[in-house]
């Protein structure tokens, strides 16, 4: 079995850069929510979509929420669980791993989109860089250029005293 990479704390994604994560992924999901939810109105014949006063009771509605979750879950679970990345961690320069710096599977993936549908989940940042949707999954969120160097040294680690002769 392959040793694992250690994560330090200095590998982990900083306050900043998930609150742009958090910032830009958001907008992604609004976004596909509020794409489904037109698609949806639409074919069920309302038509007058271009008047305020349509918006109003559609976007405080609960199956707005429930838009809004089922774009969170598809997003994060399809983007996570194919790149460990989402929009906002390519454009922060983040990833997820697991606590051993290996690859998330994808029930694991699935459990931290879950948990990111937990109320008040973001008060969780104020008081560590860890979130419950970090720390009930078992995973991390970190820098990939200081992931791929820490990679990178072990490799080269492990190829001291190879048989290359």
């Amino acid at each position: 079995m392959e040793k694992p990479i250690e994560i330090t704390y200095g590998m982990l994604g900083t306050k900043g850069q998930r609150f742009a994560n958090n910032i830009i992924d958001s907008v992604v999901v609004y976004i596909i929510a509020l794409t489904a939810l037109v698609i949806n109105t639409k074919a069920q014949g309302v038509s007058n979509l271009e008047k305020p006063e349509t918006w109003e009771p559609l976007l405080s509605s609960f199956g707005f929420t429930m838009y809004n979750v089922a774009a969170s879950i598809i997003y994060y679970g399809l983007l996570e669980s194919v790149s460990a990345r989402t929009l906002g961690k390519y454009i922060t320069g983040t990833k997820v791993v697991m606590r051993d710096g290996s690859a998330p599977d994808s029930i694991t993936i699935l459990l931290r989109t879950i948990c990111r549908n937990i109320p008040f989940e973001f008060i969780s940042f104020l008081f560590s860089p860890i979130g419950w949707h970090d720390s009930l999954s078992k995973t991390l969120v970190v820098n990939t250029k200081q992931y791929n160097a820490a990679l990178s040294k072990k490799d080269s680690i492990e190829d001291i005293g190879g048989e290359d002769i």
